[in-house]
């Protein structure tokens, strides 16, 4: 394990404090491995790994181990953006398709209005769609010809929705700008100037790490080792990798200090504008307190300072970040776990080093997850109350078989399996359980992400004049009408 000791001045808990509340969260969580880093007045305060990067071969967490950041890369998104402004490579208010003429969105207006301010802020109008990015391996021009078949919710700028396909099209729009790939642009640019010399943002460097993390998910009451994921094309959107030390020489950047190789990175005025608020994010995170997005970062108040945040996901990891200028502090924490620990330590230790009244972090984030078990619960109730017992699909499960496409989501294929059918779409797959007529929904035992989104769902199967069964309804935006995939 790896630890400084605290300076004299600056934080003045006890740190002994700080392992109290890792411990209770990584035992209530399950949570495998840890890493937590603390900075202030410029000067790392505080690092330290617990648990393990990897399970089943005993190796310890490091502070070095490297782990994906997921959308904690938005920010960093948001800063490269701000260097090609200050170069006058392009101007926040440039519209998308000048750069990017092939851009198109199902809104016209939207298509032809679309900023590079706006593909980092959320208010495209578009709802996550996160299967048809997440669920396949796809080049980014691969990705930006999916946008014109996705169905928006709302209308243009009216509101707040996280979307990670425009920032998926911001760094392929930096692409396009300085005709770097984004990996070697982010090194060029903010890695190596920063002297981040550990982080990388490709499946390749991830892998050849010296230490990198396995990912974990604890469920049906164990832990289990699941497989790491090829994120590369989403770029800005959440392809970082990174380690505690790497992190805070970025946290200690955006709380004004420069870097230690050279001067100034970004201009003053640039540097305001990606911490300016640029878009009220409502009550979007419910359990986020309201505030506003920046420029691939969340700002709000906690307590009476100004907080600048974010959370990032990717399967089997967790992070959560931020930072707090006033006080000159900020922390990170890395997990490899999908649990809500990264942000529940990141909030007790926020309370420590500001001095705050301690709120029960743990309590408060035990509360939030019994409402969404009650929520899914009421879910499946309701679901399981519309079904119609002792019924039978129409037709022999074989008329189901193959392989039905919607232009932005790609191809889902129904395979027989001994006992029913399975369902595939891209990297993921579950087994269909029969739910009546010729309606199934997904084994609410499936492990991936393709079985959080869609259980208690129900998956339509309907059929033509002919009797041919010719489409799939299927729900793959919560926010949206079941799509229709088509029999190819």
């Amino acid at each position: 394990m790896d630890m400084q000791e605290p300076p004299t001045q600056g934080i003045d808990f006890q740190f002994s404090r700080v392992d109290v509340i890792v411990e209770k969260v990584m035992e209530k969580w399950h949570v495998p491995g840890l890493t937590l880093g603390i900075t202030q007045n410029g000067a790392v305060v505080y690092t330290k790994a617990y648990g393990w990067r990897d399970v089943e071969k005993k190796r310890p967490m490091t502070v070095d181990t490297v782990m994906p950041i997921g959308s904690n890369s938005k920010s960093f998104n948001g800063l490269l953006m701000a260097l090609l402004v200050d170069e006058k490579k392009l101007r926040w208010d440039s519209k998308v398709v000048e750069h990017l003429p092939e851009f198109k969105l199902k809104d016209g207006y939207a298509t032809q209005h679309m900023t590079v301010r706006d593909l980092l802020i959320h208010n495209s109008g578009l709802p996550r769609h996160d299967l048809a990015l997440f669920s396949r391996n796809m080049a980014q021009q691969d990705v930006l010809a999916t946008l014109p078949h996705l169905e928006p919710n709302t209308s243009f700028r009216q509101k707040f929705q996280y979307q990670n396909m425009m920032q998926m099209t911001a760094s392929y729009l930096q692409e396009r700008v300085t005709g770097l790939p984004w990996h070697a642009l982010l090194t060029q640019r903010v890695l190596e100037p920063l002297g981040m010399t550990n982080s990388n943002a490709t499946w390749k460097d991830w892998s050849q790490a010296k230490q990198w993390a396995q990912p974990y998910r604890y469920q049906e009451g164990g832990l289990r080792l699941i497989e790491r994921q090829n994120i590369d094309a989403v770029a800005g959107a959440g392809a970082i990798n990174s380690t505690v030390p790497d992190m805070l020489k970025y946290l200690q950047f955006r709380l004004g200090y420069p870097p230690k190789n050279g001067g100034p990175l970004l201009s003053q005025e640039q540097s305001k504008e990606i911490d300016r608020s640029q878009m009220p994010m409502g009550n979007y995170f419910e359990d986020v307190e309201t505030g506003d997005y920046a420029m691939g970062v969340m700002r709000s108040q906690y307590g009476r300072h100004t907080l600048f945040s974010h959370g990032g996901a990717v399967e089997g990891f967790i992070s959560s970040m931020a930072w707090v200028p006033d006080a000159k502090l900020g922390l990170v924490v890395l997990t490899n776990s999908e649990t809500s620990a990264s942000r529940v330590v990141q909030n007790s230790v926020l309370d420590l080093a500001l001095g705050l009244d301690a709120s029960d972090w743990i309590e408060r984030e035990t509360l939030n997850e019994q409402t969404l078990q009650k929520a899914q619960d009421a879910m499946r109730a309701k679901f399981m109350h519309a079904r119609i017992p002792n019924t039978q699909p129409s037709r022999p499960l074989s008329a189901f078989v193959g392989r039905y496409h919607h232009p932005a989501y790609g191809v889902v294929e129904i395979q027989p399996t001994q006992e029913g059918l399975a369902m595939r779409l891209g990297r993921l797959s579950a087994n269909l359980v029969h739910h009546h007529y010729d309606v199934f929904s997904i084994d609410p035992q499936a492990s991936n992400f393709f079985g959080q989104m869609l259980v208690h769902q129900a998956i339509a199967f309907a059929g033509n004049d002919a009797g041919v069964v010719d489409r799939i309804t299927i729900p793959v935006e919560p926010t949206l009408a079941p799509l229709v995939f088509m029999r190819q």
